[in-house]
């Protein structure tokens, strides 16, 4: 059995260290947001990253 909890953190994997964005985006979408800032989701690294999860949180 699949846990939802596993497709999210493979579709962010897979975002992160390959790039592959198919099934990242439709988990991305609905990540929480507060004030129009994603909070659902974080990437913790250097301040010039330009992935989507850093642009969305800045």
């Amino acid at each position: 059995m699949v846990q939802l909890a596993d497709v999210c953190s493979y579709s962010i994997r897979r975002y992160l260290e390959k790039s592959e964005d198919t099934l990242f985006n439709e988990i991305f979408k609905v990540a929480d947001k507060k004030n129009g800032k994603v909070v659902g989701a974080r990437h913790f690294t250097m301040n010039h990253c330009t992935c989507k999860v850093c642009q969305a949180h800045r």
